[in-house]
């Protein structure tokens, strides 16, 4: 209970702060605007998950940034534990991530684009893996670590070129190549099965060097 009175205390401050508003607008203007109408759903998500992912980490970077350093000092006292409240500020950026999945998701389907139950799952799935890697990314990019915006903004675009330039790179290249050749479930799935191996993995290592490289910075 403690950690989600943590959560709620976090989400309310990042809402108050509305740094929220920029990257939630993005993506809506690129999701209505990147999908074309008369395409396949799963063509369409292979687009908003490229599209997720830049937009995640700015997402994240806004909930990191939503405290001044004395707040985060402040939350760390009253927690006693600073790598919970760092992953609760993750956690809380992941959760706001998700209301850009449910849009990236449903916009196809109100739009009339052709969809199986399996392309929908498919791209639920896709979603949360690239919201769950630009979160990861984005905690490199925030408070402490970073400072200025300039060079947030340098990361997000470097990470952003890597995923979507290198072939293989999890998780947005693959699911990208995939569903732009409209496979069927099995291969679909089994791909998906591979990137979120990757991904999770991938995670790990870059929110614990995150929180490592924070504690030096602090």
């Amino acid at each position: 209970m403690r950690f989600v009175a943590l959560i709620r205390y976090l989400a309310a401050d990042a809402l108050r702060a509305g740094r929220w508003v920029a990257p939630l607008v993005v993506f809506l203007i690129l999701t209505a605007t990147g999908t074309a109408v008369g395409e396949t759903a799963l063509g369409s998500y292979g687009f908003t998950v490229a599209a997720l992912l830049p937009v995640s980490m700015w997402l994240t970077i806004a909930v990191l940034n939503s405290e001044d350093p004395v707040q985060t000092a402040i939350t760390t006292v009253a927690v006693g534990n600073a790598f919970v409240v760092r992953l609760a500020k993750l956690l809380v950026a992941y959760l706001g991530g998700q209301v850009l999945t449910a849009v990236a998701v449903l916009w196809p389907l109100l739009t009339g684009q052709r969809a199986s139950a399996a392309d929908v799952l498919a791209g639920v799935l896709a979603h949360l893996l690239s919201s769950l890697a630009g979160v990861a990314f984005g905690s490199l990019a925030g408070r402490p670590l970073l400072r200025a915006p300039t060079w947030a903004v340098m990361i997000g675009i470097t990470v952003f070129l890597i995923e979507i330039l290198v072939p293989g790179f999890p998780p947005v290249r693959p699911i990208a190549v995939s569903f732009a050749t409209h496979p069927n479930p099995p291969e679909v799935f089994g791909m998906l099965a591979v990137v979120a191996a990757q991904t999770v993995a991938g995670v790990a290592v870059l929110v614990g060097l995150g929180h490592w490289l924070s504690q030096r910075r602090a």
